[in-house]
This record gives structure tokens, C-alpha cells and sequence, in this order.
């Protein structure tokens, strides 16, 4: 953001900050400030992303769990499709991120698309 802000209360210059489901600017000096709703949280995020993940020798249970959940099916048969073929899961930014962390955990690879603009 290039616009410059200035306190109300002391003059010095605010600066911008994102936590979580709030967003605003915050006077370094005195804290006086002005937030509102993180429009750009992952949970607002209604995209539908692509999670590709390559076929897994011994997936772990949490993973297995995971996939199980995204595709609606039993433990054993998401734990069949991890090990033989390559997973596809679509579904909302918050589950891509918890399976996502989930895989990284495990160095598993696995690619997004359309482009993730949430940290993993």
C-alpha cells in the first residue's frame, strides 16, 4: 500500500497491518487506530482449489484421515487411492491449507492450482 496515513491523536504516520480476521491501520506511538474485518482471510476465501497429490507408498494416518474427509469416502479406500493413484481433492482455501501442512509435515509433495494466495 502506498498511501501514507497519519494519527489523529499524535500526527505520526499509521501503518497497515492483517492479524488473523482483522485488518487496519495502528499508530506506531500511541496505538490509537482504525481495524475492520480481514476481507482477505482464508476463511472468506470461497474459491474451490485443486490439491494434486502424487500417489504415497505408507501414507500417514492424519493424511489418510485428511483425504478420507475431502473425499467423502472410508478410511481404507482413501488410503487405497493414496497408495495406487494420484489424489485429486477439491474443496475450500482452509481445508487445502490443513492438508497442505499436513503433507509438508511429511515432505510429500503436491501442487494447488489455481494459484494458493493463503500462507501453508
Amino acid at each position: 500500500m502506498d498511501d501514507k496515513f497519519y494519527c489523529e491523536i499524535c500526527g505520526t504516520e499509521m501503518k497497515y497491518f492483517e492479524e488473523n480476521l482483522t485488518m487496519g491501520w495502528l499508530c506506531p506511538k500511541c496505538n490509537w487506530g482504525v481495524v475492520t474485518t480481514n476481507q482477505n482471510h482464508i476463511l472468506f476465501d470461497q474459491m474451490e482449489y485443486t490439491l494434486s497429490i502424487s500417489s504415497i507408498e505408507k501414507p500417514s494416518v492424519d493424511i489418510i484421515r485428511q483425504v478420507s474427509r475431502s473425499l467423502e469416502c472410508n478410511f481404507i479406500e482413501a488410503r487405497r487411492k493414496l497408495q495406487e493413484d494420484p489424489v485429486k481433492l477439491v474443496c475450500k482455501a482452509n481445508a487445502v491449507r490443513d492438508i497442505a501442512r499436513k503433507l509438508k509435515e511429511h515432505d510429500i509433495s503436491f501442487s494447488i492450482t489455481p494459484d494458493f494466495p493463503h500462507s501453508i
